[in-house]
């Protein structure tokens, strides 16, 4: 009874391996799309010209401000799963959710704070060129998650270019 046990099951492990590579059902690996992640974005570098397959790598970048606590690079496995798993970015310690600290800027000495001064999350500053000037940049700025978002522009005068 055991041996007839046994055969039926090697029978039907060598059927089922068979069909599928009978059939061409073979597909090869490849990882999923890593999930988003906050305060960060991932890359990927391919490997013999495929992403997200055996061997290609991705890579966590965390935005300014921010820190990152564990592992930047992972790489897609033969099983499909990416290892190690990649890190988390934080804001970094000195800076608080809630509020922004001043505005800073070497670009814009017209911008002037108390150092102690805390700026509520949400708050906008904006920037008003002087007559005879244009913005290159962003006008307004945000108090998000403890930094401005996005960078003021500067202000140059009208007759120069970006790059004088």
């Amino acid at each position: 009874m055991v041996l007839k046990l046994a055969i039926l099951v090697i029978v039907v492990l060598s059927t089922c391996g068979m069909r599928t590579f009978t059939t061409n059902e073979y597909q090869p690996v490849r990882c999923q799309r890593l999930t988003y992640r906050e305060n960060s974005y991932v890359g990927y570098n391919m490997k013999n010209g495929k992403i997200r397959g055996v061997g290609s790598t991705a890579y966590l970048k965390c935005h300014l401000y921010h820190n990152l606590y564990g592992n930047n690079v992972t790489t897609c496995s033969f099983d499909g799963i990416w290892r190690p798993k990649l890190g988390v970015c934080k804001l970094k310690p000195q800076y608080d959710g809630n509020f922004c600290k001043p505005y800073g800027s070497d670009r814009q000495p017209l911008l002037k704070y108390s150092t102690s001064l805390k700026t509520r999350r949400g708050t906008l500053i904006t920037i008003k060129c002087q007559p005879g000037q244009r913005l290159y940049g962003s006008a307004i700025s945000k108090c998000t998650d403890g930094v401005w978002k996005p960078i003021l522009g500067i202000c140059a005068d009208k007759n120069k270019t970006r790059t004088e």
